[in-house]
């Protein structure tokens, strides 16, 4: 029947009552219900995609995260400084601006706005997801990436309202106002064995707290930020024994492509081996957690008042800050030391 037909017999099937009694109310219901079974299929395809796209930004930040020693933490200026990072630094640097640069090509790829939007989205999507798993790492590179993207593309306008108060929710969780305050105290609330705390932050508790062990303080207060130091350092050593699972053939091949397309120099580590660090890491490497004779010997020191030179100098970029932490609250704060316990 032509559509010209058929809007006529719609208009006047009171004519027809008596002899094709017509539901159009059950039309209606059917098309509702294809409609619903469509978009039904496209949220499904989104969850999977949102779980694949988790699934590789999980995988590879810890897989990268597991191979760094603690003697990198110790002394964590390569993570500021790329002259002064080990190998095993570099390493993981690379792999999440490979990471971040595949976010946020994956959204910038589409020439229109709403596909991009889309993309957007399931990035938001992926943030939640990482973030309820406690893999903060990863859901901090992705909303960072993101927050990049918008001040570039102007993005969240566009987005469904309950997009725009979620992204809105997850930039004032990474604020780093008042020391990343609420970041810190998601990350103290949450108890998995899996948790998988923002390597930066670990890094920039650390380097405070060099600062202050390389300050003229009394004994007390050096003993009481050396134990703060190791027990950050014990915490990282017991999250790098959660590793993930390998990634499916599909999705490893994902991310090799992105790696092929995004990674730079800092590659070349796969080619030199496993073995071969750079002179800022010839240090043997710290065990978190064990009283070492490195260990010992810094208490020793400690009690006697003397210098201590354990480590190398705080990244220039970050004195500031840490001049100004111990100016505002003369030791780390709490919420500073809540990642230790």
């Amino acid at each position: 029947m032509s559509k010209v037909n058929f809007s006529w017999v719609k208009n006047f099937n009171f004519l027809l009552e008596t002899v094709i009694p017509f539901d159009w109310e059950q039309l209606n219901v059917g098309k509702k219900v294809s409609d619903f079974n469509k978009n039904l299929k496209f949220a499904n395809n989104n969850k999977e995609i949102v779980k694949a796209q988790a699934k590789i930004i999980d995988c590879k930040l810890r897989q990268a995260f597991s191979k760094l020693f603690i003697s990198d933490f110790s002394d964590p200026s390569g993570f500021a400084e790329i002259e002064k990072a080990s190998f095993r630094v570099k390493n993981f640097l690379e792999v999440r601006n490979t990471l971040e640069s595949y976010i946020k090509n994956n959204v910038e790829v589409h020439q229109k706005n709403d596909l991009q939007c889309m993309a957007f989205q399931r990035w938001i999507e992926t943030a939640d997801y990482l973030r309820k798993a406690q893999c903060y790492e990863g859901a901090f590179l992705i909303i960072n990436a993101l927050l990049q993207l918008d001040i570039k593309l102007k993005l969240t306008s566009h987005l469904p309202q309950s997009y725009q108060r979620k992204f809105a929710n997850q930039i004032a969780m990474i604020s780093p106002s008042n020391n990343f305050i609420k970041l810190r105290k998601e990350i103290t609330q949450a108890k998995s064995a899996t948790k998988f705390v923002p390597v930066f932050l670990r890094a920039k508790d650390i380097t405070t707290l060099n600062y202050l062990l390389d300050q003229n303080m009394d004994n007390e207060s050096k003993q009481a930020n050396f134990k703060k130091k190791m027990a950050i350092l014990v915490d990282i050593k017991r999250e790098q024994k959660e590793k993930s699972p390998g990634l499916p053939d599909e999705l490893e091949k994902i991310y090799q492509r992105a790696q092929a397309k995004y990674g730079s120099e800092c590659n070349m580590a796969k080619k030199v081996g496993n073995n071969k660090i750079n002179n800022s890491s010839n240090r043997p490497d710290v065990s978190a957690g064990k009283e070492t004779m490195q260990y010992q010997v810094i208490k020793i020191k400690i009690k006697k008042s003397t210098r201590i030179y354990f480590y190398n100098e705080l990244p220039a970029f970050w004195q500031k800050e840490c001049r100004e932490t111990v100016r505002e609250e003369h030791i780390i704060a709490p919420q500073s030391t809540g990642l230790a316990r």
